[in-house]
């Protein structure tokens, strides 16, 4: 199952960020978040998901996300995602915050943990870049390390 779950990453932004082995990127103490901004990033990713669960799709902005993210996080992307997720881990329940990661470009990488009906351990990566745009959603297998 490990396998499969690698192979489904819902898009990969023009920011080629596999994270695995990244250099440059530092953990954001928690007293230093912009807790304004972990709400606006986190209710993003929860609305994309809740759409997905409901059998729809979330429409990004160019408020809301760079132009490659508006044209790459399409309908037929999403739904065929959601397809594989539901059938991988069952319904989405719910996203919890972990941590935040910033590089020199202040790429930011906010990661949540996903609960899903099934226990398997799942993680969320929303990327924005310096204007706070989403650059990058990322659905993969929970690591430890970014």
């Amino acid at each position: 199952m490990k396998n499969v779950l690698n192979l489904i990453v819902l898009f990969t932004a023009t920011l080629s960020l596999s994270c695995q082995g990244q250099s440059g990127f530092v953990k954001i103490d928690e007293s230093e978040i912009d807790t304004v901004k972990l709400k606006s990033v986190q209710k993003l990713a929860t609305d994309i998901l809740l759409a997905q669960k409901r059998g729809t799709y979330y429409q990004l902005t160019s408020e809301q996300a760079t132009a490659a993210m508006v044209e790459g996080l399409s309908e037929t992307v999403q739904k065929s995602s959601h397809i594989q997720l539901k059938q991988l881990f069952g319904a989405f329940k719910e996203i919890k915050f972990h941590s935040l990661m910033e590089n020199e470009q202040r790429f930011r990488v906010y990661r949540f943990k996903v609960v899903y009906e099934s226990d398997a351990d799942v993680e969320v990566r929303a990327v924005t870049d310096s204007a706070g745009k989403l650059a990058g959603f990322f659905i993969k297998p929970w690591n430890d390390s970014l």
